[in-house]
């Protein structure tokens, strides 16, 4: 063989390794597809295609392989493509067997009660995680034989409602029916025993007769039993009546079961398959359940859908999706036996009975348990598992139950008051040390106590949350591994410092009022003690209950008074105890204040009073914003040519002006002072929109009576001019001029031009944060703030900023605030409240690349996405039938149901952005809009007297429907929010809640148009709603 007849071998050689190599790699897909058995697709459109691409398959394989058999290299080399090609078709053929399987999937999936939608949701969980996947489909087999393959639609459900509650009240009427025929019964069947009886012992004395017995003993003895017999024959009668109608209820409680079986089965099902393919169940939820435990939840809903309907509710805002799946899958155990438990045997060795709840008691608890367990997460789904153990769901509270008004206020302070109880532990006087207050809150007691709050049968019905999470919070505080010990020896000295009997009238009011100490109690010898031990109780009572701002315009005191009940429980419990025992409180600057006792009903009475308090005491300090205001109205500072005592340099000459001006200053502004007065009402809703109640007062200093008038203001004026006339030594001319002037209506009405909209007999809402503050608060390094602190811009109010931006400058504001884990701060004459510490993401916005691109990345990006991004179809029609469900509860009578039943017939049929949903939603509600505004329009018009004019109707009309189409876009919003899982910030704690929930503000992105806004959000509800632009567009002040 020659050299270039060697070269030319080497190189078919190669191109045939080459293109073998290339064939190997494709041999395994070849040899699949063709393995693909064919018959399973028979009859489907594309099975013509199927055929013939496999054929060409095998075709090509052929090809293939007896060309590689030649070793030409020629013919090798045009096999490269050949294999390209086949591999092409190998996808091909594996794209059309997954669609036909998909759509063979999906149309199983139908049969079983599964819409186009939901079956693709199925499809979509199978792929994301196959056992949740199969355990829906499971799910949907087993309610094939209840629903009989009936898809849940909405109508459906409605329709098996009406059945379920039209059978319903037809098993009422039959039961209504057998009652009066078993009473019946009941009373023929003692007359037959009667008779029964007369003539059993009728007969027996005629047979003791024997002989003797005359024909008119037996006589008497067949009547006897001929009344027995007829007796009999009626009882029977009335038996049969019964039985039948025992028999017809029966029947009619099978149906009645079944129906409610079917109606049951369908919620869940239509639960469910909304669930996995639009909610937290889907695998693109924003705020998934926990893969992990996604098939257990999925499961939920065949075995209790009500609890799996409330876990999905609930997951999205929950703290800890693991947790709250936790306890959904404990509850639903738990109502399977009604919560049995087998308390254990006592030491007598006897073994108490089983205890077991109703199913509807269970049920109840079990959803309570769940509210509280997407709040407080990890820590309440391990005490759930000891609580249920240990049997305190069947605990019940006694001190609840001995109120005689369950109310949240009286639940919550009966709570306080036994927490209180709990952790004061007294030691008797011992070896020269006197008996004093130990407080232990890591004691068994108290924890016993706590978790019994928490998971009770009681307080999971009346769940008091923000109160037992205080009381968490002050465990917490007082078992500090550095501080703990120091901050409760403090705390026990502040308790043992009660050593008398409060004197002050005040102090005695509140105590009565919160602790029922009786009024004869506090002058009786013999019960000092036990009144001295209850002024403790209700010291450490009122630490323990949670400060939020009620009906009243107070938020400039509450917010410092919340601050301070988070940072320094022992300070906080210090002026507790000034006021329950002088009644007076004592700010940290400024003179001491009488506490106030004018308090609304309900409240906690020092928590309060010390509220309100600190808001005179705010008011009185000497360079407070409403003294300065008052100061420059009465003297004309604001406008010199307005009547006003200022205007009294023209009345004398010169020199009495002189003499008169520092003295009139002095008697005046020294004369008057300031009180808060929580009950009065302010004439308006506050800025805040939250309270209509709380303002100031004028008080004279000498009489202490009320300016509630312009006579009141007069008189007051003209008494303290007559006295400072009389202190710069001037004659009754000058004293006549005076009193001609103030009495003059030009006087009162250049005052009350002057004054504006807060006139010295009658104040608006008032009280600024940063006084406040001052009076309150210590400085950062211990010392007094200043009296003259004024709160200092963070982030300037500018019109030219979007709403986006305004939220983005605040968010910035707040991230680099400092101050611990409470700043406070004020919205431009709005509402003040104090910015929290970032935690989580927000905590994270000022980790690198920096706080600006973490926005736009965590923020700003994702809002725009889910704005702009289109609904598909099914997913708009879903959210659309949800909304329009819940306006239903809105609508008036049965004709305005029948206009939002009608939207329910056109829902969206094409993809669309989140704001062209709401807008179409808003469309479809426009007849029933206009039906709900005739309607209020027309009882508007009935009142007014006279009757308006037509334009003052439309005009009416135009302002409700205004109303209307804003409510329902706020509403849109909201619900659109909660789905898509936007993402949040949580930047301030609001001053708002309760014994159950709280508000918190939060920035997140408006789903309608993508730009950041402030929502405020309830964290136990978990219900978020957005705010008006004007929160942000104000100027945001940090008042410390």
């Amino acid at each position: 063989m020659d050299e270039a007849t060697s070269l030319v071998d080497d190189a078919t050689t190669v191109i045939i390794a080459k293109i073998q190599a290339i064939y190997d790699a494709a041999k395994e897909d070849i040899e699949d597809a063709l393995d693909i058995d064919m018959t399973s697709y028979d009859g489907q459109p594309e099975t013509p295609q199927l055929l013939s691409t496999q054929a060409k398959i095998s075709t090509d394989k052929q090809l293939v392989l007896s060309t590689l058999a030649t070793r030409d290299p020629v013919e090798i080399l045009k096999l490269e493509p050949l294999i390209e090609t086949t591999h092409s078709n190998i996808i091909t053929l594996y794209d059309l067997t997954i669609d036909i399987d998909v759509r063979i999937q999906k149309e199983t999936y139908k049969t079983l009660g599964a819409s186009d939608a939901h079956a693709d949701g199925i499809v979509a969980l199978l792929d994301a995680n196959d056992d949740a996947g199969e355990a829906v489909i499971a799910i949907l087999e087993r309610n094939k034989a209840v629903l009989k393959g009936q898809e849940a639609t909405r109508t459906y459900i409605e329709d098996k409602g009406k059945e379920a509650k039209q059978l319903a009240a037809e098993l009422a009427a039959i039961n209504a029916e057998w009652t009066p025929l078993n009473d019946d019964f009941k009373e023929k069947l003692a007359d037959y025993n009667e008779k029964k009886k007369a003539f059993a012992e009728e007969k027996e004395r005629v047979t003791l007769l024997g002989g003797d017995a005359t024909d008119e003993d037996r006589a008497a003895v067949k009547a006897a039993r001929l009344a027995e017999q007829a007796a009999f024959q009626v009882g029977l009668l009335a038996q049969t009546a019964k039985d039948e109608k025992e028999t017809e209820y029966h029947e009619k409680k099978a149906e009645v079961d079944i129906s409610e079986k079917e109606l049951k089965a369908a919620k869940g099902q239509r639960a469910m398959l909304d669930a996995i393919t639009f909610g937290p169940l889907s695998p693109l939820a924003a705020h998934p359940i926990p893969d992990e435990m996604l098939e257990d939840v999925v499961k939920l809903f065949g075995s209790n859908p009500d609890i799996a309907i409330q876990t999905c509710a609930l997951a999205p805002d929950a703290k800890d999706q693991k947790a709250l799946a936790q306890t959904a899958l404990l509850m639903a155990a738990q109502c399977e036996a009604n919560f049995l438990w087998q308390p254990p045997a006592g030491s007598d060795g006897v073994v108490p009975p089983e205890k077991t709840m109703g199913q509807e008691n269970a049920a109840n608890y079990a959803k309570h348990a769940l509210k509280q367990a997407a709040f407080f997460g990890a820590e309440f789904a391990a005490e759930a598992e000891v609580a249920v153990a240990n049997g305190v769901p069947h605990k019940q509270d006694a001190k609840m139950r001995a109120l005689t008004d369950y109310s949240m206020k009286n639940v919550a302070a009966s709570r306080a008051i036994g927490a209180a109880e709990t952790v004061i532990q007294r030691t008797p006087a011992s070896g020269g040390v006197p008996a004093g207050i130990k407080l232990d809150l890591n004691s068994a007691a108290f924890n016993t106590m706590l978790i019994e709050q928490r998971h009770g049968f009681d307080s999971a019905f009346r769940a008091t949350v923000t109160l037992t999470e205080q009381m968490g919070n002050l465990q917490n505080f007082f078992g500090d591994a550095t501080k703990g010990d120091t901050r409760r020896a403090e705390a026990e000295a502040i308790l043992n410092s009660v050593t008398t009997v409060p004197a002050s009238p005040a102090a005695r009011s509140l105590l009565s009022t919160q602790m029922g100490i009786p009024a004869e109690d506090f002058d009786d010898p013999l019960k000092a003690d036990e009144v001295k031990e209850k002024i403790q109780v209700g010291i450490l009572k009122a630490v323990t209950t949670p400060i939020a701002q009620g009906d009243v315009g107070s938020c400039f005191a509450t917010a410092p008074l919340r601050k301070l009940q988070n940072d320094d429980p022992v300070a906080l419990m210090e002026m507790y105890r000034d006021i329950a025992t002088t009644g007076v409180f004592n700010p940290k600057h400024g003179r001491p204040v009488p506490a106030v006792t004018n308090l609304p009903p309900g409240d906690e009475p020092l928590a309060r009073s010390l509220e309100y308090s600190i808001a005179t005491a705010a008011a009185r300090l000497q360079n407070s914003r409403e003294r300065r205001h008052m100061n420059a109205t009465m003297f004309g500072a604001y406008d010199p040519s307005e009547p006003s005592l200022g205007g009294l340099k023209n009345e004398v000459d010169t020199d009495a002006w002189r003499k008169l001006e520092p003295k009139l200053q002095q008697a005046v502004i020294g004369g008057y002072t300031f009180v808060y007065d929580p009950t009065r009402n302010a004439g308006a809703v506050s800025a805040d929109g939250s309270s209509s109640k709380g303002v100031y007062k004028m008080v004279t200093v000498d009489t202490k009576e009320e300016v509630l008038s312009q006579a009141d203001f007069v008189k007051f004026i003209k008494r303290k001019a007559l006295e400072a006339v009389a202190a710069a030594g001037l004659g009754d001319a000058d004293r006549d001029k005076l009193t001609a002037y103030i009495d003059e209506s030009a006087f009162i009405n250049g005052i009350d031009k002057l004054a504006g909209s807060d006139k010295p007999w009658e104040m608006q809402f008032g009280g600024w944060g940063d006084s406040a503050g001052a009076v309150l608060l210590p400085q950062d390094d211990g010392s007094k703030r200043p009296e003259n602190l004024r709160g200092h811009d963070v982030v300037s109010e500018d019109g030219s900023d979007s709403t986006g931006e305004r939220a983005v400058k605040v968010l910035k504001a707040i991230a680099g605030m400092g101050g611990g884990d409470m700043t406070m701060v004020s919205t431009g004459g709005i509402h003040a409240f104090n910015a929290v510490a970032p935690e989580g993401e927000f905590a994270k916005l000022n980790d690198p690349p920096g706080f600006d691109a973490n926005v736009q990345a965590k923020l700003v990006d994702p809002g725009l996405k889910i704005a702009t991004d289109k609904l598909p179809k099914d997913r708009a029609a879903y959210l659309y039938g949800k909304r329009i469900d819940a306006v239903l509860p809105w609508a008036a009578d049965d004709a305005e149901v029948d206009l939002i039943k009608a939207a329910l017939a056109t829902p969206p049929d094409t993809d669309m952005t989140p704001a062209k949903l709401e807008a179409y939603i808003s469309s479809k509600l426009e007849p029933w809009k206009t039906a709900t505004v005739n309607r209020k329009s027309n009882e508007w018009t009935a009142k007014q007297n006279p009757l308006p004019a037509p334009g003052e109707i439309r005009q009416k009309k135009a302002d409700l429907l205004a109303a209307e189409n804003e409510r329902q876009k706020k509403a849109v919003t909201t619900m659109m929010a909660a789905e898509m899982g936007v993402p949040t910030f949580v930047i301030a704690d609001s001053n708002w809640g309760s014994e159950a929930d709280k508000a918190m503000f939060v920035i997140a992105p408006d789903p309608l148009t993508g730009e950041p806004r402030m929502w405020v959000k309830w964290v136990v509800s978990g219900t978020m709603s957005p705010m008006e632009d004007k929160w942000l567009n104000t100027n945001w002040v940090k008042d410390q």
